[in-house]
């Protein structure tokens, strides 16, 4: 596990309630520690943490606060500085009250931009995360910062762009890395920012948390928490091989709406589905990468970044990740998609707009987190 900051290894000495601010990063398991935690509600306060909803703004019970998130941002109409003090109050008396610890988990803090657009990214994260903190100003908030692997993270990201994507082009992978590279990967200018702004930050590896086969033993393990009397699948969701990611790609313009792009997702994920796409390929290890040397100058890279994340002080002297020297290991790109593919797909997406829904069908698959 990573270092925790100066302040975690001593007791706290403010009589304020701990609050841990579970910031990501994004796909890091976040959407099923999430629905886990609001469905182990009463589970997580009898251990003494608190996992609140967002009354009294809202009367639903979402799993997460991303909505909590959005709002200091200033990107919700609807959800305003008030409705954020309000939550934020009632969180304060309840924890006060029940003398609990609280979790608030919204990933969307790792991205989230405030400010005039003239100033740098860097200087808008800044004056984001120092609103969220004057919000939680009643608290003694300890960041909780999960890194992935940098090439592993890119991967995910792009598979998850990919599924979510409808009445769109999808980028390249080259091309959708390049541009996300500041929003997502710069490690130790986000560490550095949470460290500076709460003081008190505990930083981990989604490698380590995963490595015992759940990831949210792993995650309340953080908090010192035992999860094995959770209710609920402890799992994150198989993601998208990079057959399936090239097939909705090809479908992605011509899916219409995020209903149809669901239905077609759950048609793409069924066995019988999946195999005879697959049948259509040679080998089935393709990969995104569109050549080795592509991913060895990606992690030449990203090995510079993590050495300014070393160089912070705030993870072990080790370094955070090694990547393999070979890239001949890297497996191919996938081919482009044969005709008889392209006509099996453009039949299923005319079937799944046909399809009529029910209110039991549930059309935000695809939302969650998926493991690479």
């Amino acid at each position: 596990m990573m270092k925790e900051s100066s302040a975690q290894t001593q007791e706290i000495s403010t009589k304020k309630p701990l609050l841990y601010m579970h910031v990501g990063t994004h796909k890091t398991g976040t959407t099923a520690i999430q629905s886990i935690c609001r469905q182990n509600r009463r589970r997580l306060l009898e251990k003494g943490i608190l996992y609140p909803d967002l009354a009294p703004a809202l009367d639903a019970d979402p799993a997460s606060h991303l909505r909590f998130a959005h709002g200091i941002a200033g990107i919700d109409r609807d959800f305003g500085d008030d409705d954020i003090e309000g939550i934020a109050r009632k969180w304060l008396a309840d924890a006060k009250q029940l003398r609990a610890r609280v979790l608030v988990s919204a990933e969307a803090a790792y991205r989230h931009l405030y400010g005039h657009e003239d100033l740098s990214w860097l200087a808008r994260r800044y004056r984001y995360t120092e609103r969220l903190r004057r919000f939680l100003e009643g608290f003694h908030v300890r960041g909780l910062l999960i890194f992935r692997r940098p090439d592993n993270f890119a991967r995910a990201l792009y598979q998850e762009r990919a599924m979510n994507a409808f009445a769109e082009p999808v980028p390249p992978f080259a091309r959708y890395r390049r541009s996300n590279w500041q929003t997502f990967l710069r490690y130790s200018d986000q560490a550095v920012m949470y460290k500076t702004i709460f003081d008190d930050l505990k930083i981990a590896k989604y490698e380590e948390i995963v490595e015992n086969g759940s990831l949210i033993s792993g995650f309340m393990a953080l908090l010192d928490l035992d999860a094995s009397d959770f209710e609920g699948n402890q799992h994150v969701r198989p993601g998208m091989s990079a057959i399936q990611v090239e097939v909705k790609k090809y479908a992605a313009k011509k899916l219409k709406t995020k209903e149809h792009n669901a239905d077609f997702l759950a048609w793409l994920r069924e066995g019988e589905v999946t195999a005879e796409i697959e049948g259509y390929f040679e080998r089935g290890d393709y990969g995104f990468w569109e050549s080795g040397a592509a991913w060895h100058e990606f992690c030449s890279a990203a090995m510079l970044e993590l050495q300014r994340l070393r160089e912070t002080g705030l993870t072990d002297n080790e370094p955070l990740y090694v990547f393999p020297n070979a890239t001949n290991e890297i497996p191919p790109p996938v081919p482009k998609l044969p005709g008889a593919l392209k006509r099996m797909v453009d039949d299923a997406i005319v079937k799944c707009a046909e399809r009529k829904r029910t209110s039991e069908d549930d059309p935000s698959w695809g939302s969650g987190d998926e493991e690479a």
